[in-house]
């Protein structure tokens, strides 16, 4: 049977942050752990937790937490945003250099995209 222990780790929104020792300015994202419980035996059971990043409102740092994602292309995704609006699906990020059909394919289920608040209509 597993005990009643249960532990998490929560900080800022979900995501752990730690600074690399003799790399300045680095950031090392974690994702947090969930230790559901721990039997007789010591065996534990434990889950992950998922962060999904809002690609139109992500900050550079948010942006590389994503596999393939690195400094240039967070600054890219940042820049095109800005440039040419938000992402309406996930495929719009096709038309970020560094992007093509490989990296869209690890960041789905790691991504989302809220409806454009300005185009919603009360009642609609």
């Amino acid at each position: 049977m597993f005990s009643a222990a249960l532990l998490g780790v929560v900080s800022l929104g979900g995501i752990g942050w730690s600074m690399l020792q003799g790399e300045p300015g680095a950031i090392q994202a974690s994702a947090p752990s969930l230790m559901i419980g721990e039997n007789e035996q010591g065996n534990t059971a434990s889950a992950s937790v998922i962060h999904l990043v809002e690609i139109n409102t992500a900050s550079i740092a948010e942006l590389q937490l994503l596999p393939g994602i690195g400094p240039v292309t967070a600054e890219a995704i940042v820049d095109d945003r800005d440039k040419n609006g938000r992402f309406d699906t996930i495929e719009d990020l096709d038309r970020v250099h560094g992007i093509g059909p490989k990296t869209i394919a690890k960041l789905r289920g790691r991504v989302q995209i809220e409806p454009d608040r300005a185009t919603i209509t009360p009642g609609g």
